[in-house]
């Protein structure tokens, strides 16, 4: 589930079954009934999104698990007694953490990730400003942008 097309053609690339947009009109439907035909077992809310936890909060099965990663930036009112009932486990992580980056770096360095596809454009330094007011007019059609010395 993304507001991107681009990011959801790259996760079909990577091998993602069933992907939504989720600015179009009939997403909640379609999240639901995706999630009526299969067991989810484990969310990984990477959004930040009140919508997509609160969503995530909805469809988690029985004792599945919903992580945490996108940094939430307001109140999120979840349905607690929803948690509780099915049994479900809401953790919370720390997306900027050394070791992970440490980590990401070394699966890159031994090519066992591919970044190809998440590289939208590579500028030189002196282009960033302009790249930076692009990309705050419309930033559809970037995943991530390398600038190089």
């Amino acid at each position: 589930v993304d507001l991107s097309n681009d990011r959801l053609r790259i996760a079909e690339k990577a091998g993602a079954t069933d992907v939504v947009n989720a600015s179009q009109s009939n997403a909640d439907a379609r999240i639901a009934e995706l999630a009526s035909n299969t067991r989810i077992s484990a969310i990984f809310e990477c959004a930040g999104a009140a919508p997509a936890l609160e969503m995530s909060v909805a469809i988690a099965e029985k004792g599945g698990k919903i992580v945490v990663v996108g940094t939430l930036s307001n109140r999120v009112t979840l349905q607690l007694g929803l948690l509780q009932y099915r049994e479900v486990d809401l953790l919370t992580c720390s997306s900027y953490v050394v070791e992970d980056f440490r980590q990401a770096i070394r699966l890159i360095q031994d090519r066992r990730v591919d970044t190809a596809p998440l590289l939208s454009k590579t500028i030189s330094l002196v282009e960033v400003p302009a790249m930076l007011d692009c990309m705050a007019k419309n930033a559809e059609g970037f995943i991530k942008v390398v600038a190089t010395l």
